[in-house]
């Protein structure tokens, strides 16, 4: 076998150096392969527009709950005024204490110790 013939033989396709049998297996392998690559890329485009969605819905529910908070903080302060817990008070009969009742503790700092 001469050059020219060897170099031809190496460089000819793959497809051409094989038997009917062997080439139709080697067909239907790569159309499995490009098949399952294709169904790869559309899983996992599928998967980014479903988190896409989970993370819109999560979007809106953390905003939802933010305006709740902003609502229970109001609603927090309108309980809590000054004037609402008196009034209230004094509608249960409660009275503000006078000034005997009110007793002063002094105020002793606690001894350290020396190192």
């Amino acid at each position: 076998m001469n050059y020219p013939q060897r170099f031809y033989r190496l460089t000819r396709p793959l497809a051409a150096r094989l038997s009917q049998p062997k080439r139709l297996a080697l067909m239907v392998g790569l159309a499995a392969l490009v098949a399952m690559m294709a169904m790869a890329i559309v899983h996992r485009r599928q998967r980014i527009v479903h988190l896409g969605y989970e993370l819109s819905q999560l979007v809106k529910e953390r905003e939802t709950l933010a305006e709740d908070v902003r609502g229970l903080q109001v609603e927090r302060a309108v309980l809590a005024a000054p004037d609402r817990v008196r009034r209230l008070a004094l509608e249960l009969g409660m009275q503000p204490p006078q000034a005997t009742d009110v007793t002063s503790v002094p105020y002793v700092a606690p001894a350290t110790e020396a190192p």
